[in-house]
């Protein structure tokens, strides 16, 4: 799977590709998983993923549990014709620096069971486990992410000296 660059459709779709099943894509949107993963190729201009179906896809990710990833999408295609961020509200940035930690850690499990001599590719590193080891990745450059607009959010507002009580 070709590298994504994070926060697009098309890394929105290949995530969604890797932690839905065929039978959970087709429920939410009637369609394919092969169109989905078609969907997720930057390279493949002749299919782009309606929005009712990010919408629908991205119900069922929020309801396994997963950050929100069409609407990150939705929002970083918004700003690049604003020109400019969408407000942001700063989250909590102790809870956020955990969640970038558990990311990480995540990244080291899944290098660490693709890399196991009991793993579908022994000690070499197959297409799957690259897929798993990549979603990791961009889970963790997500959170990673969000705590860089808290951040910038924090510096707008001008509460730079207060960063500890962002809500």
């Amino acid at each position: 799977m070709k590298p994504r660059k994070p926060r697009t459709f098309h890394s929105a779709c290949a995530f969604a590709v890797a932690v839905l099943s065929d039978d959970e894509v087709k429920a939410a949107t009637g369609k394919s998983m092969s169109l989905l993963r078609r969907a997720s190729d930057p390279d493949d201009h002749a299919v782009e993923i309606r929005c009712a179906d990010a919408a629908a896809l991205e119900a069922v990710l929020l309801g396994h549990g997963h950050a929100p990833q069409f609407l990150t999408a939705f929002q970083d295609a918004v700003e690049q014709h604003l020109g400019h961020a969408i407000n942001h509200q700063p989250g909590n940035l102790l809870e956020r620096l955990a969640d970038a930690v558990e990311k990480v850690g995540n990244i080291s499990a899944e290098l660490r069971a693709a890399t196991h001599p009991d793993s579908p590719g022994g000690t070499a590193i197959v297409p799957y486990e690259c897929d798993q080891v990549e979603t990791a990745i961009c889970e963790a450059i997500e959170v990673l992410e969000a705590k860089r607009r808290d951040i910038q959010a924090i510096r707008k507002q001008g509460n730079v000296t207060n960063i500890n009580k962002a809500s």
